[in-house]
C-alpha cells in the first residue's frame, strides 16, 4: 500500500462563485468526526489508516465489516468515525467530535466498539470513476445494509447546480438549527482527488484557520485536568495578536500536550472559529476559537503516540 492523502475541501468562501456555474454537485452532510481512511487489498484483507497515514489496530470490528464480499477488493473507503449513540441522537457537531475523539484515542478494542464509520467516498489505485458513478456504486453497496451495522453511508441530500446558491444556503441553514457542522458539495462529474481539491467544497458554519504553537499554558493546580495543557496560544496568520485556545481538546489531548509540550512548539495546528474578530485597540484575533487537530501528523492522541512508535505495517 503506497501512501495516500485523502481528499480534502476548499471552504466556499474561498472559491468564486462564478466558479461554481456550470457544475454539478453531490450534496451531503458535513459529519464531524474523526477521518479515517480504511484499506481493502487483493486479498480481502482490510486495516484503518489516518488522514497523515498512521494506522490504527483498534477498529478490527469496523475492519471486519468491510471484508463482506459486497465491499471490492484494492480500494481506499473515506471515512467518518463516529459514536453511534450521539450520531443517532443528533448531538450538536462539536460534542460529537469531542466524544468520539475521547474514544478514538483509547488503546482498547473493547473502548470502540461504541464507533462506527460513516463513508462518504471511495476510490481505487489509477481509477476515474467520476462521483456520480462512485455514489451509485456506493448506493448498490448498501442496499441490503442496516443502520445497526457498523459502517453506513452518508446520507445525500441529492444534487444541485452551482448556481443555485439560495437552495445551498437554505440546506447549510437547517444543518446548522440542529447543531449541524455544514454541508459538502462534491462534483459530480470529477473524479476523486488526493489532497486540496476545489472538486470537493465545504460549507460551514465555522471558519478553519492554520495555528502555529508559540506558548502551551498549564492547567491550575485546583482544576480536574491538573497536570494537563489548559491551552495552547497560536500565531495565526489572519491575526494581528496571539490566539489563545483552550476548548476542543479530550483529557488525553491535554495530559500528551502537557508531556510534550517542549516538542510541540513551532507545530502548526487546524482551529476552528466563527471568524475573525476586532478589539477597541483595533488588534485583530479569532471569535471563539476550538483546537480541531495537528496539521503535519504530529498527532496529540495516545492511540496515534502508539502507533507513531509501533510504525507503519504493510499490508
Amino acid at each position: 500500500m503506497k501512501p495516500i492523502a485523502p481528499q480534502s475541501g476548499i471552504n466556499i468562501e474561498d472559491m468564486n462563485r462564478v466558479d461554481l456555474i456550470g457544475h454539478l454537485y453531490r450534496v451531503s452532510e458535513k459529519i464531524d468526526g474523526v477521518r479515517k481512511i480504511f484499506y481493502k487489498n487483493s486479498k480481502g484483507e482490510v486495516r484503518a489508516y489516518s488522514r497523515t497515514y498512521k494506522p490504527d489496530p483498534y477498529l478490527d470490528h469496523i475492519c471486519l465489516f468491510f471484508e463482506n464480499n459486497r465491499f471490492p477488493l484494492n480500494t481506499y473507503y473515506d471515512c467518518e468515525i463516529v459514536d453511534r449513540k450521539s450520531y443517532y441522537g443528533g448531538v450538536d457537531s462539536f460534542e460529537l467530535r469531542m466524544i468520539t475523539n475521547s474514544k478514538v484515542s483509547q488503546e482498547y478494542e473493547t473502548n470502540k466498539r461504541d464507533l462506527m464509520a460513516v463513508i462518504f467516498d471511495y476510490f481505487q489505485p489509477d481509477c476515474m470513476d467520476i462521483t456520480s458513478k462512485r455514489t451509485v456504486k456506493l448506493q448498490n453497496i448498501f442496499t441490503y445494509f442496516a443502520l445497526e451495522d457498523p459502517v453506513i453511508m452518508i446520507p445525500i441530500f441529492g444534487n444541485v447546480h452551482g448556481e443555485n446558491t439560495l437552495l445551498i444556503n437554505n440546506l447549510a441553514k437547517i444543518v446548522f438549527a440542529r447543531g449541524g457542522e455544514g454541508l459538502m458539495l462534491q462534483d459530480c462529474d470529477m473524479p476523486y482527488i488526493q489532497g486540496k481539491s476545489k472538486n470537493l467544497i465545504k460549507v460551514k458554519r465555522k471558519e478553519e484557520f492554520i495555528g502555529k504553537i508559540i506558548d502551551i499554558e498549564m492547567a491550575l493546580p485546583t482544576t480536574k485536568i491538573v497536570g494537563g495543557a489548559r491551552a495552547i496560544v497560536c500565531k495565526v496568520d489572519a491575526c494581528t495578536s496571539p490566539v489563545r485556545v483552550g476548548s476542543g481538546f479530550t483529557d488525553e489531548e491535554r495530559y500528551y500536550i502537557a508531556e510534550y509540550r517542549k516538542e510541540l512548539l513551532g507545530e502548526e495546528v487546524e482551529i476552528e472559529a466563527f471568524g475573525i474578530s476586532k478589539n477597541a485597540k483595533g488588534e485583530t484575533c479569532l471569535s471563539m476559537p476550538i483546537f480541531k487537530q495537528f496539521v503535519n501528523g504530529n498527532t496529540t492522541t495516545l492511540i496515534h503516540h502508539f502507533t507513531r512508535k509501533e510504525g507503519l505495517s504493510s499490508l
